[in-house]
């Protein structure tokens, strides 16, 4: 009787410890998962600024950053620092894109449609600065490089802040979320990752 009953006590415990092996292993795989959707989401607002600026040329963007003025207070939600006053720079929002792609491209948003990071409650969010832009001199291939040609190229640094936070029942990302206050101010589902990247873009007249 007494070695039946160790018996019994071994497989029990035995499930009970692959019960908790299996919770942590889809835990860990679930935030793998959002860490990368979340990579992804920074690596998009890079693509979509720098797409942005070849849209609009070199030209619109210079003009777009001598008339743009930056919200004093907007980074906190990032969990980044504003930037230094008076720095020149452009801002993509995601809201911007989404606006300007029509039907919510790149990113999918209309939960009717089927959401881009798929079968989760997470919503995509990011925010692009473009800013230290400068004059490229180097050579490209196909232009001249002598000096005496009137084409210029505009070298300009993307960094794109990416945001998954849960949705909340009223679809408004991040407010259906948990958050400790005494010692963080991100909520306890939330993935954050930065992009960075330099690009040429151009050409364009004097």
């Amino acid at each position: 009787m007494l070695i039946v009953m160790l018996v019994l006590l071994m497989a029990t415990a035995a499930a009970v410890f692959a019960v908790h092996a299996t919770t942590y292993e889809l835990s860990a795989a679930g935030n793998s998962r959002q860490a990368l959707q979340t990579e992804y989401v920074a690596e998009t607002g890079v693509v979509q600024g720098i797409a942005l600026v070849d849209r609009i040329s070199p030209r619109g963007l210079m003009v777009a950053m001598r008339n743009t003025t930056l919200p004093a207070v907007f980074m906190a939600r990032f969990n980044e620092p504003e930037l230094a006053p008076g720095k020149q720079d452009y801002r993509l929002y995601f809201s911007d894109v989404t606006i300007l792609g029509g039907s919510n491209w790149p990113m999918e948003t209309d939960a009717s449609r089927g959401p881009s990071l798929g079968r989760t409650v997470f919503t995509p969010d990011y925010v692009v600065d473009i800013n230290d832009t400068y004059t490229f001199t180097g050579a490209v291939a196909g232009a001249r490089v002598d000096g005496g040609g009137s084409l210029r190229y505009m070298g300009a640094t993307y960094t794109s802040h990416g945001l998954t936070r849960i949705s909340s029942a009223l679809g408004i990302p991040g407010l259906g979320d948990y958050v400790n206050t005494t010692y963080d101010t991100r909520r306890y589902h939330e993935g954050a990752s930065d992009s960075r990247a330099q690009s040429i873009s151009g050409p364009f007249g004097d």
